[in-house]
């Protein structure tokens, strides 16, 4: 569930970031600071999958992602930018909302499940204005784990992966 996913930690407001470059590099840091990775593996990562197609949803909604050989769980974050980002999107607007998903690189169908999830998750245009009304990070973190509880759930944890302490851990982290 994506619920289980997303840390009170990994929810980050008012982040300043330019350009894509800058959004991958916060995005890279946070997890360094919260999940131990490799801000530059991170980054890079990002960033390839964002030269195969833009990853911005439109209506002010981005999802960067990407697969990463070293991670052992998925991993979900919520970046509210400060300044509205001016990049390739579908309809013109300006991303604000930044929901960032890595995910082992085994993960493939489940990877496109969780991201269909996160869109339907973030669709409703209410929603979207009542996270950006909330102030405290916490606030927005409640909003979207509530949210998320909703959705159908993926059952990340049976991500079939040579070795088994991948479940153990990423088990061990959902509520």
């Amino acid at each position: 569930m994506l619920a289980g996913l997303l840390r009170s930690e990994d929810v980050a407001l008012d982040v300043v970031a330019p350009d894509m470059q800058a959004l991958f590099a916060a995005i890279g840091e946070l997890m360094w600071r919260n999940h131990a990775l490799d801000p530059k593996a991170v980054a890079l990562g990002l960033a390839a999958r964002e030269r195969v197609g833009s990853t911005a949803l439109g209506q002010g909604v981005a999802i960067p992602h990407a697969r990463l050989g070293d991670l052992r769980c998925p991993v979900l974050a919520y970046l509210r930018l400060r300044h509205p980002l001016h990049c390739d999107t579908p309809d013109g607007h300006p991303v604000v909302d930044v929901f960032s998903l890595l995910v082992p690189e085994p993960a493939t169908r489940e990877h496109l499940e969780m991201l269909a999830e996160v869109a339907q998750g973030v669709s409703d245009p209410a929603f979207r204005q009542r996270l950006h009304e909330q102030a405290d990070a916490r606030m927005v973190w409640l909003d979207l784990t509530r949210r998320f509880d909703k959705l159908p759930a993926t059952d990340w944890r049976a991500i079939p992966l040579p070795d088994c302490s991948f479940k153990t851990d990423c088990q061990a982290r959902s509520p």
